[in-house]
């Protein structure tokens, strides 16, 4: 799973995909499919775009690329859920 939008700006790689959704008890049906090339600039395309956080309905501000049975699927999250679910999957 990629992501950007916190830190310096650049993608980090969370091989997690599955057991963050899990954590957040979401199916990727729930999610909207990436279309086309998975990489970095995807990920500035998608947060140049006002998304909801997933958790919580704020702004997201950050864009994870979940690896999905059913694809790739956007995962956004506003800042404060995003340490949220940062914190809570690495204690769990």
């Amino acid at each position: 799973m990629s992501a950007s939008g916190s830190g310096a700006g650049r993608p980090r790689i969370n091989p997690a995909a599955a057991g963050l959704l899990a954590f957040l008890a979401v199916h990727a049906d729930l999610l909207h499919p990436v279309r086309g090339p998975c990489g970095p600039e995807a990920i500035e395309w998608r947060l140049a775009h006002a998304h909801p956080c997933l958790r919580c309905g704020a702004i997201a501000m950050v864009a994870y690329i979940a690896g999905t049975e059913r694809g790739p699927r956007w995962l956004d999250l506003c800042r404060s859920c995003d340490q949220w679910l940062r914190a809570g999957s690495a204690a769990g």
